[in-house]
């Protein structure tokens, strides 16, 4: 596909190639339905937010930029609500700009860019573990993003630099690498919402 701004929801799997860079943001459409007498009638949609499975995996590749805004009412901008892992993978150098926050509730997550990771959002994982990697640039967490698993492990690396705040891995591991670069932490933010929430299961 080729769009500027995507949203998408299934019941199942949701698999996504983008064939050059995109925002994962609110998206509403209306359309003109062809009638049997010649005639349209206006069709309207609900918004819809982000990215969202059900059971099955989340995938999305583009050859760009892939710039993953905040909802409006908190919630998951990147949700897998069911068993299976997500992913976004950028080719061509393109980045991944995470403003939104991703939930998987019972596989692993992998961001992995051909250039930089910037993270506002929150991201976690209930079962799995978390993968992010820049390998043409940084990875920088800002100072209210936090990364969260149950148990399960984190590992962050670039060619740059890493830049982590908040980082809850519980009994499980936690790797920075960098490979032309450093590794500094901030951590100074508070538990998240989306922190809170996995809490609570």
């Amino acid at each position: 596909i080729q769009v500027a701004r995507l949203a998408a929801e299934a019941g199942g799997a949701l698999f996504l190639a983008e064939s050059d860079g995109l925002s994962v943001g609110t998206v509403e459409v209306s359309v003109s339905r062809a009638t049997a007498d010649g005639g349209t009638t206006e069709v309207h949609d609900a918004a819809l937010e982000g990215l969202a499975a059900g059971d099955g995996p989340l995938v999305l590749t583009a050859s760009g930029d892939v710039v993953v805004e905040s909802t409006a009412d908190n919630r998951p901008a990147l949700w897998v609500r069911g068993a299976g892992n997500a992913v976004i993978r950028t080719d061509s150098l393109g980045s991944i700009v995470l403003n939104g926050d991703v939930l998987v509730m019972s596989g692993s997550l992998t961001l992995l860019a051909a250039g930089s990771v910037t993270q506002s959002g929150s991201i976690a994982t209930v079962r799995g573990s978390i993968d992010v990697e820049a390998v043409s640039g940084d990875v920088a967490m800002e100072s209210a993003a936090a990364t969260t698993t149950l148990g399960g492990s984190i590992r962050y690396r670039a060619s740059g630099d890493v830049r982590v705040t908040a980082m809850r891995a519980g009994p499980g591991t936690v790797g920075l690498i960098s490979i032309g670069g450093r590794v500094e932490n901030t951590d100074s933010a508070p538990a998240t919402h989306l922190a809170r929430r996995l809490g609570e299961q």
